[in-house]
């Protein structure tokens, strides 16, 4: 990949990351901690397991990635055993 290819890639992200709506740290955290007590009665760390059955069910949960392009995204992961 030549320099020029490399620059313009740059830019790209530079825009893009330039695009993206911005909130206040405060307002992020107050959020989180919204989405985790609404959350906590599903939260087997908190409530512990009552059975092995609970265990192995299938569940949804959010799941932040990072892909090679280090865009951050968040998806409802199936997991099934």
């Amino acid at each position: 990949m030549s320099n020029v290819q490399q620059r313009r890639k740059v830019v790209e992200q530079l825009r893009r990351e330039a695009s993206i709506t911005r909130i206040n740290v405060s307002e992020a955290v107050e959020d989180m901690k919204k989405y985790v007590q609404e959350h906590e009665n599903e939260d087997f760390i908190l409530i512990g397991f009552h059975s092995q059955k609970q265990i192995l069910s299938e569940k949804r949960i959010p799941v932040i990635f990072c892909d090679e392009k280090k865009y951050l995204m968040y998806k409802n992961v199936t997991f099934s055993f």
